[in-house]
C-alpha cells in the first residue's frame, strides 16, 4: 500500500493540474476551438458559435443549470453565454469564473435609408418603449410577438440564415427573434409588416436604396453607405466560462 499510495496520489495530482491547466489557460476565442464547448440550445450563443466557428464541439444545454453541469463534470471545457447566463453562474462559490476576453460583443441594429429619418424616428421610439416596458427582454428570451398587426403595409428585408434570429422553419415559415421583435415594432407603429427575404450581401442594399422600409439581420451600425441605424435592440455579446 505505500508503494501504492504515492503512485495514486500522483495520479490524482496530474489530472487535477491538467483540468486546471485547461481552464487557466482559456483567455479568448483563439483559446477554445479545439475544446468541447457548451451552449443552451436555442440561444444566441448556439447561433453565433455554430455561424463563427461551425467546426467547434458542441455540447447542447437546456439551460443554466444544465449549463454548469456540463462543466463540473468536465463533458465540457467551457461554455458560452450571454452577459445575464454568465453572472448567474458565476457567483463567489461557484467555482466558475469568466474568461479575460469575451468570445464575441456584436450589437446589432436595424438599418433604414439616409432619406427616411422619419422612419428611424418611429423605430426608436418603438424601441424605447419595448425596452422599458421589459417586452424587448421578454422577446429576445423567445415570447412570441403580436401577429395581428393591421395598417400600411410596410416592406422589411431579412436574411433567413441565422438560428435563432431569422430563420426557416421546417415548413419554410419565417421564424425567430428577430422577426417577432419587426411584428412587434409594426404593431406599436400601426404598421403591418410585409417580409422580403434577401441574401446576406443584399440587405444593405436593399435598405439604402429604399427598396424596404427597413432591414433588420445582425447589421452593426457603421456597415455601408447611404444608411441610418436604429438604437441596437440587441447586445449580443457572448462570455466564454471556465472552471477555476
Amino acid at each position: 500500500m505505500k508503494k501504492l499510495f504515492p503512485a495514486a496520489l500522483a495520479a490524482l495530482l496530474t489530472v487535477a493540474l491538467a483540468a486546471c491547466a485547461s481552464s487557466a489557460g482559456i483567455r479568448g476565442r483563439e483559446d477554445i476551438l479545439d475544446k468541447r464547448v457548451a451552449v443552451i440550445g436555442g440561444s444566441v450563443a448556439e447561433g453565433l458559435v455554430s455561424h463563427t466557428d461551425p467546426d467547434l464541439a458542441l455540447v447542447i444545454c437546456d439551460g443554466a443549470a444544465s449549463l454548469k453541469d456540463a462543466l463540473k463534470t468536465g463533458r465540457a471545457d467551457c461554455a458560452v453565454a450571454d452577459k445575464a447566463t454568465a453572472e448567474e453562474l458565476t457567483g463567489f462559490l461557484s467555482g466558475l469564473e469568466t474568461a479575460e476576453e469575451p468570445y464575441a460583443a456584436p450589437q446589432y441594429a436595424i438599418a433604414v435609408s439616409e432619406d427616411n429619418r422619419l422612419m428611424l424616428e418611429r423605430l426608436n421610439a418603438a424601441l424605447s418603449g419595448l425596452e422599458s416596458s421589459g417586452r424587448l427582454r421578454a422577446l429576445l428570451n423567445g415570447d412570441s410577438g403580436r401577429t395581428g398587426a393591421s395598417g400600411v403595409e410596410v416592406t422589411v428585408a431579412v436574411v433567413p440564415d441565422f438560428y435563432p434570429l431569422t430563420y426557416l422553419d421546417e415548413d419554410g415559415e419565417l421564424r425567430g427573434i428577430e422577426i417577432e421583435l419587426v411584428r412587434e415594432l409594426c404593431a406599436d407603429l400601426g404598421l403591418a409588416p410585409r417580409f422580403m427575404t434577401v441574401d446576406a450581401d443584399m440587405l444593405l442594399y436593399m435598405a439604402g436604396s429604399g427598396k424596404c422600409a427597413f432591414a433588420i439581420g445582425r447589421l452593426t451600425a457603421g456597415e455601408g453607405e447611404g444608411l441610418l441605424y436604429t438604437a441596437n435592440y440587441l447586445d449580443a455579446a457572448q462570455y466564454i466560462i471556465v472552471k477555476k
